[in-house]
């Protein structure tokens, strides 16, 4: 069940000496963020990873591209099949793995099978196989001969293309550990395009206007976010106890991927609460430059 699993995610992620930051009971892309020595991991946890909706896989590949992250889904299964150790599945563009297959990757064995559609795929170091080919002085046929394959697919390998995990086997077999690549999961994800922007209320149109290119979010602990430069991110609140909640959200964040954050609130009574600086609306419709909104976030963290 998705608790276990959540509880061997920490349990592990604690044991390698990460810090990790539990986004659980929020509505947000991602349920745990993971640190360590500057590395990062984003993680959401589902049992079933067709629970996954596109809306917050789409937020979440845009998380871990702007924070240069990378992103997975832990799980067990789909409604069609049990996931298998040291493979990737794909869910709306996000990796989708097992936890023991997260272990692998966070100790650098990186997996090498790839599902799509039905098949499990292995990627060929196709240089490495057509070198060790002509050092045994081989021809395709008596290659393919050997192995049990036509010339025609050991061709086709050679010149990039992935194979059948069957096929893959037997070219392991005969060409030893090498021949095979693996997957470069912890390259952040390549991020989609930005979602197409609604007519901005006053208050996010006056933060644009004084300089500040705004990507949102509904599914994150922030709703909007500026970088790369400044990487600012903020939310808005209304009253005393939303406005903490949400302090408490950016500070947990901060914790994860630095950067500077904020609260936009109408009538704040504090300046700041946790370390994260408020701002009247009032303050903020005062403002002309770039560099005075930065320089207000800087003063009320002192105080």
């Amino acid at each position: 069940m998705r608790e276990m699993l959540v509880a061997r995610t920490i349990s592990f992620l604690q044991g390698q000496g990460f810090s990790v930051t539990s986004f659980l009971h929020t509505n947000n892309c991602f349920d745990l963020a993971a640190k360590k020595n500057g590395q990062v991991f984003l993680l959401k946890i589902l049992s079933n990873i067709d629970g996954l909706r596109e809306e917050q896989a789409h937020e979440l590949l845009r998380i871990s591209s702007i924070t240069r992250s990378p992103a997975f889904i832990i799980g067990e299964k789909s409604k069609s099949f049990e996931m298998r150790k040291e493979t990737v599945y794909k869910r709306y563009g996000v990796n989708c793995i097992t936890i023991e297959t997260f272990q692998s990757i966070v100790q650098n064995d990186l997996p090498q099978v790839r599902y799509f559609k039905g098949k499990e795929t292995v990627g060929i170091d196709s240089e490495r196989l057509r070198l060790e080919r002509k050092n045994l002085g081989l021809t395709l046929e008596q290659t393919a001969q050997k192995i049990g394959l036509t010339p025609e697919s050991v061709h086709r390998y050679e010149t990039g293309a992935s194979a059948s995990l069957d096929a893959a086997k037997k070219l392991e077999k005969f060409f030893g550990h090498g021949i095979l690549s693996s997957i470069d999961v912890l390259e952040p994800s390549i991020e989609p395009e930005p979602a197409e922007k609604k007519e901005l209320d006053e208050v996010f149109a006056k933060i644009e206007k004084l300089g500040f290119d705004l990507e949102f979010f509904s599914h994150a602990p922030f709703r909007a976010f500026s970088g790369p430069s400044e990487k600012i991110f903020l939310n808005r609140g209304k009253i005393g106890k939303e406005i903490r909640k949400k302090a408490i959200e950016l500070s947990k964040a901060k914790k994860i991927i630095g950067g500077e954050p904020f609260i936009i609130a109408k009538e704040p009574r504090e300046h700041d609460y946790q370390g994260i600086p408020i701002i009247s609306e009032e303050e903020l419709f005062s403002m002309t430059k770039h560099k005075n909104l930065l320089e207000a976030m800087k003063k009320k963290e002192k105080k």
